[in-house]
């Protein structure tokens, strides 16, 4: 069992996988070697001890959430090997599956109702300096998680204008004792942090990760929302502190490119699988295609890049044998993703690992190359007075287009790698950025408490707990009756000179009874 598990499976940071899924290859390998199947309990203590750092979350939208195990991927020599799990892929569009093709049902942001924000920095795990005050800073941060949820929320019921209000009463209706921290350089990269999370979810959101059709409503809502963002933002932040201001427009400016160019390769992705699912216009592409001698457009791309040309010919050379392979097999869109990333990985990512050279410089090199092969390809069609001309200048457009995400979404990888650094000057624990998952949360919990008798007294058992629980200053609890708003709008009572609350209380969505609340006064502990 533990052979299986090294042979098939492997520490990964940052991929989830279904803990069902794990399960159902655990079920056919016992079917196939006629082995009676263990329970998913005893199969996930298994797990636990192959994997003793595996974390458990549980994901998806409302009514539609699954446990994943977090921090294993499958390995890519086992039979059970999907890019969609293993987290290979340099875009989201990476390992989409290719059932997904076809279909003619349109994305609604509806589907995504009930999606919470991950997890920001906590106070308690911060440095900070003597002239800030903790629960200042504690409330500050709950408010602008709020803030962001809201946001969220929002945008998911595609009321895009609401956001400026949202933005104008957050910003200018900041309570004054908590300003003086606008000035803190914490605040300013934790800001910066917590909008990179909070712009990743909302890309999610607004272009779906598998290559479907968005309605043209809402394309166009979308493309005007990310127009008139910019300005909100700076009117919003008039009065804010210029390097709070200049991060988050920064920030903003990074995500509206990023959803402006997801957004253009679907459009042209969802064109250009109409060309390539017509059998004869593909056997025509591939009949003008053996007509242009490749060779000698790479005789002439040389010119370039004189000695990386010469060492990457033979590699060229094989892609330019898969891309005609991907034709005669008449392969999906999702086929030519992965083969620009095995490209990008190849010229790009593996030479910067290897040589330590820049990433912007051999991008740049790379985008020369890569403009140049295409030019000199599509000037040889044309010459040949090519039939499949329209569709190898769309297929050409549309890999431009994927090419570009992909060394932008990897240089986003990179400024999130910087804003994780940044803040992490500021931690206690350097080996962590985020918080924990609520899993292991529970875990280090658990860890605290005082150790259960052995002789069974219960009853002095629960007296240490209560006599630890009321030795906190502040206890954590969950109340039906206060959503997270109105317990940022307590706190916003209890601090403020006036008594009165800034922000006024509105319904919120269910979910947000999950998160726990710091409440300025204490709270019995209920009965175990």
């Amino acid at each position: 069992m533990t052979g299986w598990l090294t042979e098939n499976y492997e520490r990964v940071e940052g991929v989830c996988l279904p803990r069902c899924v794990l399960y159902t290859h655990y079920l056919d390998f016992c079917k196939k070697n006629t082995f009676t199947p263990a329970g998913a309990a005893t199969f996930g203590k298994i797990i636990r001890q192959k994997f003793p750092k595996l974390t458990t979350r549980r994901l998806g939208t409302r009514g539609q959430s699954r446990y994943h195990y977090y921090g294993i991927g499958i390995k890519q020599t086992s039979v059970y090997y999907q890019s969609v799990y293993s987290g290979r892929g340099l875009t989201r569009f990476s390992g989409v599956k290719i059932k997904t093709e076809g279909s003619n049902r349109k994305y609604s942001l509806s589907s995504k109702t009930g999606t919470l924000l991950p997890e920001f920095p906590e106070v308690d795990n911060l440095i900070l300096p003597e002239d800030v005050c903790p629960e200042k800073m504690k409330t500050l941060l709950m408010m602008y998680r709020t803030h962001c949820q809201r946001i969220l929320d929002t945008v998911i019921s595609a009321n895009f204008d609401e956001v400026q209000n949202l933005l104008l009463h957050f910003w200018q209706g900041m309570p004054g004792h908590l300003t003086q921290l606008l000035h803190s350089d914490i605040l300013c990269a934790i800001v910066a942090l917590c909008d990179s999370i909070l712009y990743k979810v909302l890309a999610d959101i607004l272009v779906p990760p598998s290559i479907q059709d968005i309605p043209d409503s809402l394309s166009a809502e979308i493309k005007l929302f990310t127009r008139k963002l910019p300005c909100w933002i700076s009117a919003a932040l008039d009065s804010v502190p210029d390097s709070i201001r200049q991060r988050k427009i920064e920030s903003a400016k990074g995500f509206i490119q990023s959803v402006r160019r997801q957004l253009s390769f679907v459009h042209l992705a969802q064109t250009a699988r109409s060309v390539l699912a017509n059998q004869e216009g593909v056997a025509q592409m591939l009949e003008d295609l053996g007509d242009v001698d490749f060779r000698q457009v790479l005789c002439q791309a040389v010119y370039t890049q004189p000695p990386s040309a010469h060492s990457y010919r033979h590699s060229i050379m094989e892609f330019f044998t898969e891309f005609q392979s991907l034709l005669k097999k008449q392969s999906p869109v999702e086929a030519y993703t992965e083969w620009i990333d095995n490209i990008v990985d190849t010229f790009v990512l593996q030479p910067c690992k290897e040589k330590d050279i820049g990433f912007l410089d051999r991008s740049a090199d790379f985008l020369l190359q890569w403009a140049m092969f295409g030019s000199l390809l599509m000037k040889e069609l044309t010459l040949h007075n090519a039939i499949s001309f329209g569709a190898f200048h769309l297929l050409h457009v549309m890999l431009d287009e994927y090419v570009f995400l992909v060394l932008e979404t990897q240089r986003e990888q990179s400024r999130d790698h910087q804003l994780q650094t940044h803040v992490q000057r500021h931690m206690k624990n350097w080996e962590t950025i985020k918080c924990m998952p609520r899993s292991e949360q529970e875990v280090q919990r658990q860890e605290t408490l005082p150790p259960r008798p052995r002789n069974g007294n219960m009853r002095m058992y629960r007296a240490m707990l209560m006599k630890q629980r009321r030795g906190q200053k502040e206890v954590t609890c969950l109340r039906a009756d206060r959503t997270l708003p109105q317990a940022v709008n307590v706190l916003e009572m209890d601090h403020h000179p006036s008594g009165t609350s800034l922000i006024p209380p509105r319904p919120s969505p269910a979910h947000h009874l999950l998160y726990p609340m710091k409440l300025p006064y204490p709270v019995r502990a209920p009965r175990e």
